[in-house]
Parts: structure tokens; sequence; C-alpha cells
């Protein structure tokens, strides 16, 4: 999953700065593993804060097939493949772990960039 190389704060990026640094960091992933990166994080990854839809954009056009934020949530089947939410429970019981995936899943409601 490629990201920036640099997690400069991307709306106030110029453009092409932005579409310059996404595509690099493909770039160098996929000549580092031999391999086409498909999936593209943002850095930060908060709608809105850290991305926007220009960045939406250039990762659709630079051969991504989807992208995941950091917007708490589930995604449903019709979210938009390049900002799919995600979350990392941190808890280390079994049943804090249960609670936070419950929460998760009741959240399908989660900011994109528009």
């Amino acid at each position: 999953m490629a990201e920036h190389r640099h997690h400069d704060d991307q709306p106030d990026q110029h453009q092409r700065a932005a579409e310059d640094e996404i595509q690099g960091s493909k770039a160098m992933l996929d000549a580092l593993l031999s391999v086409p990166v498909k999936l593209f994080a943002y850095p930060n990854g908060k709608p809105f804060k850290d991305y926007d839809r220009r960045h939406v954009e250039i990762v659709r056009r630079g051969g991504f097939l989807g992208a995941v934020s950091t917007a708490t949530g589930a995604a449903p089947a019709r979210a938009d493949p390049y900002q799919i939410p995600r979350f990392t429970p941190w808890a280390v019981t079994a049943w804090r772990y249960s609670g936070q995936l419950v929460r998760n899943l009741r959240h399908t409601q989660y900011p994109v960039a528009r």
C-alpha cells in the first residue's frame, strides 16, 4: 500500500507537487517490490484536513484500485473505493476489541472529501 514519501499537509500542497508525490511513492514501491502497488493510504488520512477531492482524483488517475482514509467507520457496499474508512483497534482484551468492532460497524456515516 503506497502513501506519500513525505507527510506534508496535502490540501495545502500545490496540485502538481501532490501529484508528483503520490505517483513518485507508487513508482518507488512498484520498483522496490517488483509488483504494482494497488492501494493507497492517505497520510494521516483525515478527510478535509489531510486530503481533499483533488487528491482523491490524483490517486484514482494514478493507477490505484482504491485508497483508505482514517475516518472511523465501516464501509457500506456503496462506499467510494478511494475513501474507505478504517480504524485500528488498540484493545488488548477480546472484550474491548469486540466493543471497538461493534462501534465501528454502527458508524456507517463517515466524512468523505467532495
